[in-house]
């Protein structure tokens, strides 16, 4: 019995001396970890916050790019017909969304369904200027007829998806 007792007095301090020892070695690599997971999301934030506002720009860059006006501007229609031109401007849209589609990776959806809403506008607006007139006229008559329907539009997705995008990176700065 005095065994026992003995043994009692020597092994109880000593759990609990090892309890108290791993809750605190638990504790400290709790915080560890905490310290670590945030060092990282700083890091992930100094590193991604450059390529979110790159991404907005481009964006935004996409946005004035394929809008009508500046596209007529830009887009010689030099000896084209109203298809040839039409054409032109289109694959110019599809070409331009095309190379910047990695940059939804960026942005949120209801953003870039509007940027998807402006191009399809864009090309709905081409397509059904071009096939409301004699295909065999000149490139002229269908700048002319886009010309008139833009000074005609307030608003159009083009302005409401850099609004958008202008929303974004104030919430992201």
């Amino acid at each position: 019995m005095d065994i026992l007792a003995e043994l009692l007095k020597i092994s109880i301090p000593a759990v609990v001396v090892a309890v108290t020892v791993v809750i605190i070695i638990s504790r400290f690599f709790n915080n560890q970890l905490q310290m670590k997971s945030k060092e990282l999301a700083l890091q992930n934030r100094q590193i991604s916050l450059p390529l979110r506002f790159q991404a907005l720009e481009r964006l935004v860059l996409l946005m004035e790019r394929i809008s009508i006006g500046n596209m007529l501007l830009r887009i010689s229609a030099t000896e084209m017909s109203v298809v040839e031109y039409k054409l032109e401007l289109m694959q110019h849209v599809t070409h331009e969304f095309e190379h910047n589609l990695s940059q939804q990776l960026y942005v949120s959806n209801g953003t870039w369904q509007k940027i998807e809403e402006a191009k399809q506008y864009v090309l709905s607006t081409i397509n059904a200027t071009a096939e409301s007139m004699d295909q065999n006229l000149e490139a002229q008559a269908l700048i002319d007829a886009l010309i008139f329907h833009i000074t005609s539009t307030e608003i159009t997705p083009a302005m409401e998806a850099i609004y958008l995008l202008k929303k974004e990176a104030e919430s992201v700065g």
